[in-house]
């Protein structure tokens, strides 16, 4: 007995069906393919950061951010090299990139906040650092120094107060409690260690730098006028 003849449709079918089906795969694969790429450009990235190589460092970045898929990891490196080379804007811009990417993006966060503090711009700092504090899964250190932060910066700013979630405030409270429980020297002592250091780098017109000792100061000794009023002098000395 004759068999049916399988008309030429059937056979187009077919055959496109094997096209898309190794298309898919390769497509899977030039994934693949480019997702190793991206790591390896980030990884010579970083040695070229390590060495120094600032240039060469934010090329391997860029080139993974080309090849790859958006990454929060990566636009942070690209931040902290434009922040190395002085291009404060590009590396504010990164930053942001990474935190739209992923928003528990601890790093990024911790990065702005030390960026806007170094200018000066102690509310917009704060502001990230609230938000660092508020996440979790981070690490110890980092969410230690944003609530360290937070407790100093809500006393220049207690406006700011009320941005702080019920549901972190216990957090913080007991982050404070443990952060002085830790400090082993007197907190009028370490808090005297850090003007002296604020003054060498106000001497050098290092303003940011010494803004930041004088916080930190601030925060060992809170009820001491004397860093108010450095404090307020070289906030002045920042917008001048």
């Amino acid at each position: 007995m004759a068999q049916p003849k399988i008309k030429p449709l059937v056979y187009i079918i077919r055959l496109l069906i094997i096209i898309l089906s190794i298309a898919i795969t390769g497509l899977a694969f030039c994934e693949i393919i480019l997702e190793e790429n991206a790591l390896e450009y980030r990884q010579k990235g970083y040695q070229a950061q390590k060495a120094g190589m600032l240039q060469e460092a934010l090329n391997f970045y860029q080139k993974a951010l080309l090849i790859g898929p958006p990454s929060a990891a990566v636009f942070n490196d690209l931040g902290v090299v434009y922040e190395m080379l002085a291009q404060i804007d590009n590396a504010k811009k990164a930053y942001l990139q990474a935190v739209a990417i992923d928003s528990n993006y601890g790093k990024a966060y911790f990065n702005l906040a030390l960026l806007y503090e170094g200018e000066g711009h102690l509310r917009e700092a704060l502001e990230y650092w609230l938000k660092l504090a508020s996440l979790g899964g981070q690490e110890e250190s980092m969410i230690r120094k944003a609530q360290d932060k937070v407790h100093g910066l809500t006393e220049i700013f207690p406006d700011m107060q009320d941005k702080i979630p019920r549901s972190g405030q216990a957090n913080l409270d007991q982050g404070f409690a443990a952060l002085k429980d830790e400090w082993a020297m007197d907190n009028n002592e370490l808090a005297q260690f850090y003007i002296k250091k604020a003054e060498i780098f106000a001497k050098k017109r290092n303003y940011p730098q010494a803004l930041r000792m004088y916080l930190d100061a601030k925060q060992l000794d809170p009820q001491n006028k004397q860093i108010d009023e450095l404090i307020e002098t070289t906030q002045k000395m920042l917008l001048l």
